[in-house]
């Protein structure tokens, strides 16, 4: 029996489960920001948003976002909260990490991508940039089909954020869209072994010995060895 087919017919339930998974992760509709950069204020009598602003070098249109305020309108004795240079720039990055997983929920991928990129090359935070190429590649993969640029992308993660958790989940895609994809059978082995390698306790290590449990069954590891 075709292997591919083979596949589909008594995994595939299984396989869809281990992407969705993955993916679910990694689709968070937000990111942290570090509050190192966020300062406390009470408003006193005769101050106004545009004077603070200019203070703490902030702006008036994010410390009302921040503080939902739907006005300019502020009173005396309030405490609100000032986010600075830096947490302003996090704040314009999860603003683009919320739109861009919002794109790729209304099928808008392209520009999906292009708001991940543009996180990417900020290159503010590795834990966010590194979340972002993720999402990337998972687009290729799983929304457009194109396995050459999801592969390509995935090895970026591995590449750019080598001690990221993405670093990881790449790891296991690579081996995943070579075996059950593309079928070449030696690169899954090696990325798949790669894995075991570097998290050998960790929980997909099962997902791991399964998928090359599998190449075993069908006589492929050994087909790979001659």
């Amino acid at each position: 029996m075709n292997r591919k087919i083979y596949i589909n017919r008594t995994l595939s339930n299984y396989l869809v489960l281990i992407t969705t998974l993955i993916c679910f992760v990694f689709s968070q509709e937000s990111i942290s920001i570090d509050s190192d950069d966020l300062f406390e204020y009470k408003i006193q009598p005769g101050d106004n948003l545009w004077n603070i602003a200019k203070e703490y070098n902030s702006s008036v249109q994010h410390i009302k976002i921040l503080n939902n305020l739907k006005s300019e309108t502020i009173q005396a004795d309030w405490l609100i909260q000032i986010p600075g240079k830096e947490y302003i720039r996090v704040m314009d990055l999860n603003k683009l990490w919320i739109k861009g997983i919002e794109l790729r929920k209304d099928a808008k991928l392209m520009e999906s991508i292009t708001s991940f990129k543009r996180i990417v090359n900020e290159d503010l935070d590795d834990n966010l940039s590194s979340q972002s190429q993720f999402q990337i590649a998972d687009i290729y993969l799983n929304d457009i089909n194109n396995y050459t640029f999801a592969i390509q992308n995935f090895k970026k993660v591995l590449k750019n954020y080598p001690s990221s958790e993405e670093t990881k989940k790449s790891i296991f895609m690579l081996g995943y869209i070579h075996s059950n994809y593309i079928e070449s059978y030696s690169d899954a082995i090696f990325y798949y072994t790669m894995f075991l390698e570097k998290y050998p306790n960790d929980d997909l290590s099962h997902s791991v010995n399964y998928e090359l449990d599998l190449l075993d069954s069908l006589n492929i590891l050994n087909q790979l060895k001659k």
